[in-house]
């Protein structure tokens, strides 16, 4: 089955036309049902007023002058003409400000990210770098090397490396060094990139990192030239500057299956008629990294350049600026996505971001990459659509009454502009993490010499590959490894519960566990573990992949063993069997005998219950169902002849024709009684049966 579509829409909280509601189009509640994507607008309100929409005329400042005619309802309670027009003229003064828009959100998924609504958060860990993974912990994320940035020609916001190599990273700390550059810290702020354009086999070199998929909204007009005359850069660099925001409110409606309403939500808005005016065209790049960089046109190929923007928008203006009629109806505005905000936050969406990219909107699939994370921290990635909202400020003009109408009735001029603004909206929100995949189970043997008294030996070997499977908690360590693997799980299609295990190194080491007792579960091992298995190599400190170790035992006495590798990262695989093991010595020879223990299945019955004065016994429904499959019945179309064959009940165990004790106890003065019960089936047969 396929997932529903997820709509949103944003409306202004603060938006209040008093004709709206009385016609029942005020955005009190909503309703979404599963078979209608749309968001139906309900209202409360009693009407008091009929309206006529009029045709309307353009003007020479790119306004709409429109006319409607307002005809109170029988049920109004109006008086008099005065009282009607007071009416009207109360709740109508001021300017109005409406930017209604809907679009649809993406889903996640890590197979189907080349559909528009699919986007996909991965995290890549290559390889194990040790003097960069400790250097790396000590620093701000924006001093990292930026895989961007590496490749362009910032030379002073450069690690100290041309092409990023294993060799490299896997040197630090040892034949290597690495530089931070701390001119990154304010400049790392917010990343500027106009070319995503990226080589996997680059990317790979560095040790781990963060990925990003989604593809473009569809690209406007607008957001073409922009692109095209290189303004874009300078539209975001403007945009990402605080003081050229204002907040207002929106309530944001998000519909799936059920709807979704967030009343008077915060918006940075940024108004781009102000923009096209403004005629300064320097960039302040204290807290900005332009990757592609800027080129500076003169300064009247620039101010052509907004003329020629403008013009593209008073001509969409005329166009597609809303009616008001369409704005009753709660019409969506003309929209164009022109670019991405992608704020990165150290774990939680809390705070302020450690960085944000920037990226301008194009007809391709968006792929971020970011180089720029730790190891084992967790990175939440809250990407917004920066949109362009052809909106509306209108104003009413005085009613005018006419004279003609037998009802109160008024004519009302309605002055209609657009509100051109540049809206963040929410696009989606997810969160990943890169880390080492825990290790596969360790391989498993164990011997004794043949004289021993009490002295086994343990062999401990890697098993290469991968597999996915259930994890199995030991330790309540593990509820944190269980954590990380969660947010770790989407890098792979696996069903829900499972998560990967692959070997992709020798392990650090194996934990060994050992109970002198019959386990129920692996849970009783728990805080048993006898000791941490490794080795190294005389002289450098590299694990090997084959270890052994010595344990002791008392003879001819059984044990029980379970082992798991654990990583560079002290990630723990899966435990291995159990494994009972005994020493068998007799007077001249000691031998191990090691077999697969399986845990005792507990009873799926109770065999005692309580009650107060009355019990019923009956069978089970299992006991009792007719299968109508059985040889007795096969292929009949009657059960003639055949009472005395006929079998019931599907369960394995019948009860059929067997006797049983029933005990039952006094709870008070521990008195003893017995039931010999016998169930057996009953025939009823009819004269059909005996002709």
């Amino acid at each position: 089955m396929g997932q529903f579509v997820k709509k949103f829409q944003a409306h202004d909280s603060s938006y209040n036309d008093y004709f709206k509601n009385q016609l029942g189009k005020a955005l009190t509640n909503v309703d979404v049902s599963i078979d209608d994507s749309t968001l139906e607008k309900q209202s409360e309100n009693l009407r008091q007023f009929y309206i006529t929409f009029k045709s309307g005329r353009l003007n020479p400042d790119n306004s709409r002058t429109e006319t409607i005619t307002v005809t109170a309802t029988p049920a109004a309670d109006f008086a008099t003409q005065n009282q009607f027009l007071d009416t009207i003229s109360s709740q109508t003064s001021g300017i109005f400000l409406t930017h209604d828009i809907e679009s649809t959100l993406p889903y996640r998924s890590q197979t189907n990210n080349q559909s528009q609504y699919y986007y996909s958060l991965i995290s890549r860990y290559n390889y194990y770098a040790k003097g960069y993974e400790e250097q790396s912990n000590t620093v701000s994320e924006r001093l990292l090397p930026n895989y961007y940035v590496q490749k362009s020609d910032l030379n002073n916001q450069k690690s100290n490396f041309s092409n990023p190599s294993k060799m490299f990273f896997e040197s630090i700390g040892t034949t290597q060094s690495i530089t931070f550059p701390t001119i990154n810290n304010q400049k790392g702020r917010n990343i500027i990139i106009d070319n995503l354009d990226s080589v996997e086999s680059i990317v790979d070199e560095y040790p781990m990192y963060n990925q990003i998929k989604f593809v473009s909204s569809p690209v406007g007009d607008l957001t073409k030239f922009l692109n095209q005359q290189g303004m874009m850069s300078l539209l975001m660099t403007d945009y990402s500057n605080p003081q050229n925001l204002r907040q207002r409110g929106f309530d944001l409606l998000v519909s799936e299956k059920n709807a979704n309403v967030l009343q008077n939500q915060n918006i940075s808005i940024f108004n781009l008629t102000n923009w096209i005016q403004n005629q300064n065209f320097n960039i302040n790049i204290d807290n900005i990294t332009l990757v592609d960089g800027y080129q500076r046109d003169s300064f009247y190929s620039e101010r052509l350049k907004k003329y020629v923007f403008n013009g593209i928008l008073r001509t969409y203006s005329q166009k597609y600026l809303r009616t008001y009629e369409e704005i009753v109806n709660t019409d969506p505005c003309y929209t164009e996505v022109l670019f991405y905000k992608v704020d990165k936050y150290v774990n939680n969406v809390v705070g302020d971001p450690v960085q944000t990219f920037w990226i301008s909107n194009k007809e391709e699939l968006n792929i971020i990459l970011d180089t720029q994370v730790k190891y084992g921290t967790a990175y939440s990635y809250d990407v917004k659509q920066v949109v362009m909202v052809l909106g509306n400020s209108y104003s009413f003009g005085l009613p005018v009454l006419n004279p003609d109408a037998k009802l109160f009735q008024a004519d009302i001029e309605i002055t209609n502009s657009p509100s051109i603004q540049l809206l963040e909206v929410p696009y989606f929100t997810d969160k990943i993490i890169s880390i080492q995949s825990p290790p596969q189970r360790p391989h498993v043997s164990f011997s004794t010499k043949m004289k021993s008294d009490s002295k086994i030996k343990i062999n401990l070997s890697h098993q290469l590959g991968e597999d996915i499977q259930p994890f199995t908690i030991i330790e309540t360590s593990d509820l944190q490894q269980l954590d990380f693997m969660n947010l770790f799980a989407p890098n792979y299609t696996t069903p829900s519960n499972e998560y990967y295990f692959r070997s992709d190194g020798t392990p650090e080491y194996y934990e060994v566990y050992r109970l002198n007792k019959k386990p129920k579960s692996y849970a009783d091992f728990a805080g048993n573990k006898l000791k941490d298995a490794k080795s190294f190599f005389e002289k450098k400190r590299e694990s090997s992949s084959h270890v052994s170790v010595n344990d002791f035992i008392i003879p001819n006495r059984k044990y029980y063993y379970m082992f798991r590798a654990v990583n560079i990262h002290n990630h723990v695989s899966n435990p291995t069997i159990v494994y009972e093991v005994e020493m068998i010595q007799d007077a001249d020879d000691s031998k191990i005998v090691a077999n697969q223990f399986d845990f005792e299945i507990p009873p799926t019955y109770v065999n005692s219950k309580k009650f107060n004065s009355l019990f019923q016994v009956d069978p089970a429904l299992q006991q009792r169902l007719l299968d109508n499959d059985q040889a007795s019945l096969y292929n009949k179309s009657s059960a003639k002849g055949a009472l005395d064959q006929i079998k019931l009940g599907n369960a394995e165990d019948s009860i059929w024709g067997r006797n049983f004790k029933i005990r039952i106890t006094s709870t008070t003065t521990g008195r003893k009684m017995d039931f010999n019960v016998n169930f057996n089936i009953i025939t009823s047969k009819t004269e059909e049966d005996f002709e």
